[in-house]
């Protein structure tokens, strides 16, 4: 899965799970390009998008909610946007080049409330994890994943009313692993944690 997912959310959970498995090895891998499954990269990939490869089994597992934030410190230096109209005197951090993004639509934030251009990032960030940082760090605003944010303290959503794009995160494995133990219990296990999902 994605590196912002896999340490925020996913890595938390897995003791629960290797205290419920002991005899399943997990080795976790954060990257924020697609594994390719079909070559056993991995047994299994949680997705921020819907795959391309038709060939695997695929289920929603989520819906993934974005919001544009900014710390604390940012916001007392530079004040509170209090429209739409007023992100135009605010600096926005977004997502950079490199791998497909693992955001659905990085420059929603930039485009908002703009006719026929975006406004420019004051810095671009090839890593969702790395977004957050530099929100906390005070260098602008930017459009995360609510799950990111959770009990990271110094930051808050800025116009709470304005919601980005949704997206779906996907649970995907190899046809040829359908009824393999170790992915039915793992998959089993992940739908009962995002059962209680609140983001």
């Amino acid at each position: 899965t994605v590196v912002s997912f896999g340490t925020t959310w996913l890595t938390p959970r897995i003791q629960e799970f290797m205290r419920m498995h002991p005899e399943i090895e997990i080795e976790l891998i954060f990257d924020d390009k697609e594994l390719d499954l079909s070559t056993r990269q991995a047994d299994i990939g949680i997705f921020m998008r819907r795959p391309k490869q038709l060939n695997y089994i695929q289920r929603k597992l989520i819906n993934l909610h974005y919001h544009i934030y900014a710390s604390t410190q940012y916001l007392e230096k530079f004040g509170h946007p209090r429209n739409i109209k007023d992100l135009n005197k605010h600096k926005f951090i977004t997502y950079g080049r490199g791998a497909p993004s693992p955001v659905f639509n990085p420059d929603w934030a930039l485009k908002l409330g703009v006719k026929d251009k975006k406004r420019k990032p004051v810095m671009k960030v090839n890593s969702v994890y790395g977004l957050l940082l530099a929100v906390q760090s005070g260098v602008g605003l930017a459009a995360l994943p609510d799950y990111i944010t959770v009990s990271v303290p110094n930051i808050i959503r800025v116009l709470p009313q304005v919601e980005g794009p949704k997206s779906e995160a996907h649970f995907v494995y190899p046809q040829s692993l359908k009824n393999v133990a170790r992915i039915v219990a793992f998959r089993n296990f992940l739908y009962s944690k995002v059962s209680k999902w609140e983001f």
